[in-house]
């Protein structure tokens, strides 16, 4: 069983407990779940990107990669 946090600029980005790792936005999101702004789901999933980038190296880890 692994326990543990993922820190990355001082803020919790993801909690890995009980074997399950949980990912939060390093952002507040304010979407609605039918958004139809081009604009803010682009920008969304550039946060996603950059999130996902930052936290690789956690993630492989976690998985034993």
């Amino acid at each position: 069983m692994k326990i543990g946090l993922v820190l990355e600029g001082g803020g919790m980005r993801g909690l890995y407990t009980a074997g399950v790792l949980v990912l939060r936005p390093s952002e507040n999101i304010s979407v609605s779940r039918l958004e139809k702004d081009v604009a803010r789901l682009q920008a969304l999933h550039q946060l996603g990107v950059s999130d996902a980038t930052r936290l690789w190296d956690d993630l492989a880890q976690y998985l034993s990669l």
